[in-house]
């Protein structure tokens, strides 16, 4: 009988991939609430360079950092647990929707925190957030370590070792501690509910310092203790080697990718039509809101060009490590900051080169630069790591220059608009139109530069093979002058691969040609 009949479990692929969708949304959702109020911007005296700096926008912002990085740090336990488990069956589904409800809570527990960070109350319901999500990811791994009829073959022995499981239990305690510690500040110990916010950032260093003791602890115990791991089974090594699935991982990064590009038209098909006192005719409207059309083309453009890097890199890439997955959340991160860019640049961009504008086209640009170099790091890790993370195709020295030129294509470029934001005798949306337009146009440019070449290099082999082989044209076989040349080379043939005269009696035929010499002339049969 089956096993999925037998033991009432089922293939896990489809609960992962469900699980991988809810995370990309969760994590790209959180961007939402972070925008510049209607409001706020009516007033003529309005700058958006002191809105940002003296108002509670950069705390929202960090507050939003750290949500993202919560969403990406239960993604990373999320997938440990299933490396483990090769089927699943009711009780695991319903442990894992549990985990997603309390994770897909986040967005609203950390938004009330950004919108009241003097109120104890909202931070007290982020933490509980916090712990309901460590409770349920504590007992899906709980279960999952019990049940060996789901587990992996090779995994078996593996889970009854104490070492491993800890190293699957200790990063589901710390957040919680940590959170706990900032609710102490926040009721306790001062009256400064902020202070309780700033703690409630340490649980970014802590986790990435337990992590790093953990995988050493892994490397030092487990690999002597466990006697069936073998790197033949992905499940094993990843959680061995402290690896993530590639699949996963282009699982996660794909969805926040299209949810990005969705996010970006928000703008475009729902605010810009319910502005007061907007034009009556349609040629008017349009005439209106060109800037805001033509945001939406440009940074749909970037985020796409952004997303191709990142697909042509793990086209090369065949592993992904810790340090890979750190660079790739690091860099989603920061992309997911860019519908919130291009709400700012469609509402400021408006061709009148006023300060407003010139700050929103800094941000926008600024995030562009901070998400490639990102990838640009991501690569770099790799690249270090070449003879584990990257496949036997980058060896080629022409696909390692293709893909440097794409990564290092936005930082230069982006640098060089945002030095250009600082003069003043440029009209900087002009400029920024130019970028747009230019960084497709690099994109294609050393793989149409490969094409003429290889076009080239075929039409001259093709012109060479079809001209006729003679004693005088023959490249191989030629009567031409050398130094040292005898004096009498009547009867004798130049050799050009060993750089000598051969005799009609020593002359040795070439491995797949006929050559013969009939009365002092050359001919040559290719097979």
């Amino acid at each position: 009988m089956p096993i999925h009949l037998r033991h009432h479990v089922f293939a896990k692929e489809r609960l992962v991939a469900f699980s991988d969708a809810v995370f990309a949304i969760i994590a790209t959702i959180m961007v939402i609430p972070l925008k510049i109020p209607e409001f706020v911007t009516d007033g003529a005296n309005f700058n958006l360079e002191d809105y940002i700096i003296n108002s509670d926008f950069a705390l929202q912002v960090a507050i939003y950092y750290l949500a993202f990085y919560l969403v990406w740090d239960a993604w990373l336990s999320h997938c440990r647990v299933f490396h483990i488990l090769e089927h699943v069956d009711d009780f695991v589904t319903f442990l894992n929707l549990v985990a997603l409800l309390f994770i897909s809570l986040l967005p609203a527990s950390i938004s009330l925190v950004s919108s009241y960070p003097e109120d104890s109350l909202a931070l007290t319901i982020a933490f509980l957030n916090i712990l309901l999500i460590s409770i349920a990811m504590f007992f899906l791994v709980f279960f999952a370590v019990r049940q060996t009829q789901m587990l992996d073959s090779l995994i078996v022995e593996a889970v009854k070792v104490r070492t491993l499981k800890w190293t699957l239990y200790a990063p589901l305690l710390i957040n919680p501690l940590i959170a706990l510690l900032a609710i102490i500040f926040a009721w306790g110990v001062t009256d400064q509910p902020k202070i309780g916010i700033i703690t409630l950032f340490m649980i970014i260093p802590f986790n990435f310092l337990a992590r790093f003791i953990l995988k050493k602890i892994q490397v030092r115990y487990l690999r002597k203790r466990v006697i069936y791991l073998t790197n033949e089974d992905e499940g094993i090594f990843c959680l061995i080697n402290n690896f993530v699935s590639k699949e996963r991982t282009l699982a996660l990064s794909d969805g926040v990718f299209s949810i990005i590009g969705t996010l970006i038209v928000l703008d475009l098909t729902a605010d810009i039509y319910k502005k007061e006192g907007k034009a009556t005719e349609a040629t008017d409207f349009l005439k209106e809101e060109q800037y805001a059309f033509y945001s939406y083309f440009s940074s749909f453009m970037i985020a796409g060009l952004l997303w191709f890097i990142h697909h042509s890199m793990f086209s090369l890439i065949s592993a992904v490590n810790s340090y890979i997955t750190i660079f790739n959340g690091l860099s989603l991160m920061f992309l997911g900051l860019i519908p919130f860019g291009a709400g700012v640049a469609s509402s400021f961009i408006d061709g009148t080169n006023t300060n407003n504008e010139i700050t929103s086209v800094r941000i926008m640009v600024a995030l562009i630069i901070l998400a490639s170099l990102s990838q640009l790091a991501l690569w770099s890790v790799a690249h270090c790591e070449k003879s584990k993370c990257l496949s036997n195709e980058v060896n080629s020295h022409m696909i390692e220059f293709i893909q440097l030129w794409k990564l290092l294509i936005f930082p230069f470029t982006g640098l060089l608009v945002y030095l250009v934001s600082f003069s003043s005798g440029v009209t900087l949306n002009h400029f920024y139109t130019y970028f747009t337009f230019a960084v497709p146009v690099l994109f294609i440019l050393p793989r149409a530069m490969l094409f003429l070449m290889t076009r080239i290099k075929c039409f001259t082999t093709k012109a060479s093979e079809e001209r006729p082989v003679s004693a005088v044209s023959d490249l191989r076989y030629s009567r031409i002058q050398i130094q040292n040349e005898p004096a009498d080379t009547t009867g004798l043939i130049y050799n050009q691969h060993d750089n000598n005269y051969l005799t009609t009696d020593t002359f040795k035929k070439l491995p797949g040609s006929t050559t013969s010499v009939d009365g002092g002339t050359i001919t040559e049969e290719t097979n």
